[in-house]
């Protein structure tokens, strides 16, 4: 497994794009795809700075986001109840 393409993969700039769409603030993205012996699906390390508040945590759960990291635990668990909500309606 190695790195290649680290902080100026092509796709680096789409993937801001998008989630700047989402979140509707810029979004700085780090994306480094991996090379690895496989035969199909891509293997990379994708980080983004999120706006800050619960609206953040809301989209990032709702686009399959597994791990966030908040200061209010608190709100982030009241946020998360609601999107949970959301998605067994």
């Amino acid at each position: 497994v190695r790195p290649y393409a680290v902080g100026v993969h092509r796709h680096q700039v789409e993937m801001a794009f998008h989630a700047a769409a989402l979140g509707g603030k810029p979004v700085e993205v780090f994306f480094t795809p991996q090379v690895v012996p496989m035969s199909r699906g891509i293997l990379a390390s994708v980080y983004a700075r999120l706006p800050k508040g619960k609206a953040a945590v809301a989209a990032a759960a709702m686009n399959g986001a597994h791990i966030v990291r908040v200061h209010d635990v608190a709100r982030a668990r009241a946020t998360l109840a609601i999107v949970d909500a959301i998605r067994a309606a």
